[in-house]
């Protein structure tokens, strides 16, 4: 079965390099201000981790974290 796009855009589910980092497909979750479970000294918390299992499970190849501000 053929997801929605999957046929046009079939390179992006192909796997990829980024320098010595290997990537499963080419899908970018970006950075989002939706939360700030960060630390003000710059330091993950079990919250901000929690949520970037989440996101992980979506099948995204690259996750980038939001910064820790105050």
């Amino acid at each position: 079965m053929t997801r929605p796009g999957e046929l046009k855009l079939s390179h992006l589910f192909q796997p990829g390099n980024i320098g010595m980092f290997a990537t499963g497909n080419r899908i970018k979750y970006g950075a989002c201000c939706v939360s700030n479970y960060n630390t003000r000294d710059g330091f993950i918390t079990a919250r901000e981790l929690a949520r970037t299992k989440v996101i992980a499970g979506t099948g995204c190849g690259i996750i980038t974290n939001q910064g820790a501000y105050p």
